[in-house]
């Protein structure tokens, strides 16, 4: 049995696939299980990833017509056979000994879950105005050398918001966690990891953070991250999410600090619909009607508004009397 099983979604990156398949090899660590997910790709992605099966000894290539990320993510989980799972997205790629430090850490402190930091960077020519190479850094809000358990951890990461981050590929997991749990992604959206990274949050009960930006993460034209706000696939994808996370805090048998947490989640994702910038309001309108929003959050959403805009306009003071010295 293999220690740790890489799950790769590939859809027409030929550009970067190269990048992340060398990542995995310059890892030096042999025992892995690679499930590539080529998604209907057109391009040469389905090329590139029969060489590098050629390099790996535990190299298994799925093919399937397209049916998006999460379908892809959900078939590597039936067929993930290692003690560890970790996503990996095809455009990006990881830092020498990742795995290794990963799965050392894991098994020197018995850890269900590692969350880790990453290195943000916009690809060489293009232009990303709300670019934040700080954004998947937790330093300020999670000490490492400290083994959490889920109710210390959940009430960090919510008084904490930095601490959590709904981006599957920067958590190191215990595939024996995602089988009790019997977690999968929700199909025919995106931003599933939204929803997935929440649900993954339930069960955990011996987490660690690890500050190193092992994941390197690609801004890149074309990508879900840099065109969602223009998306209305993205807008509808995020009221599902919404649903998702209501329907499961209205499920019995949650703890107090969980139940607060996907709480905390429920608000962060609705105040992320005041971005978009579609040209159907009125659809955009109706959408929303079907967000079911409590007096208590209406209170907290209003003054989480306060608080961005005031935060926005003293950094937007700051840049200017700099620019004016």
């Amino acid at each position: 049995m293999p220690v740790v099983s890489i799950i790769i979604p590939v859809y027409n990156v030929e550009k970067y696939l190269t990048d992340c398949l060398t990542s995995l090899k310059n890892q030096g660590y042999e025992s892995l299980e690679i499930i590539a997910i080529n998604d209907g790709s057109t391009d040469d992605s389905l090329l590139i990833l029969e060489e590098y099966k050629e390099k790996f000894s535990n190299f298994k290539i799925v093919n399937q017509k397209n049916k998006g990320q999460s379908t892809a993510r959900n078939k590597g989980l039936d067929l993930c056979s290692g003690k560890y799972t970790y996503f990996l997205d095809a455009d990006d790629y990881l830092l020498k000994n990742t795995i290794r430090n990963l799965v050392n850490l894991a098994e020197k402190n018995n850890l269900d879950l590692v969350r880790f930091n990453a290195g943000a960077f916009v690809e060489k020519g293009f232009e990303y105005n709300t670019f934040n190479e700080n954004q998947y850094d937790a330093k300020t809000s999670l000490s490492e050398n400290v083994v959490y358990d889920n109710k210390s951890f959940l009430e960090q990461v919510t008084k904490e918001k930095k601490g959590f981050y709904p981006s599957v590929c920067l958590y190191f997991i215990k595939t024996e966690l995602l089988k009790k749990s019997n977690l999968n992604f929700l199909e025919g959206v995106i931003h599933e990891d939204e929803l997935f990274c929440a649900l993954l949050m339930q069960n955990p009960n011996r987490i660690m953070y690890d500050s190193n930006q092992y994941f390197q993460r690609r801004f890149r034209p074309g990508s879900t991250m840099t065109t969602s706000r223009e998306n209305e696939k993205s807008f509808s994808s995020r009221i599902m999410v919404i649903e998702g996370l209501a329907s499961k805090i209205q499920t019995g048998e949650l703890s107090d600090s969980y139940r607060k947490f996907l709480n905390s989640r429920k608000i962060e994702v609705i105040l992320s619909l005041n971005g978009y910038r579609l040209n159907d309001k009125k659809k955009m309108k109706q959408l929303r009607k079907n967000v079911k929003v409590f007096p208590s959050e209406k209170i907290e959403i209003q003054a989480r508004k306060i608080v961005r805009k005031t935060k926005s306009f003293i950094k937007k003071s700051v840049a200017f009397k700099r620019g004016n010295r």
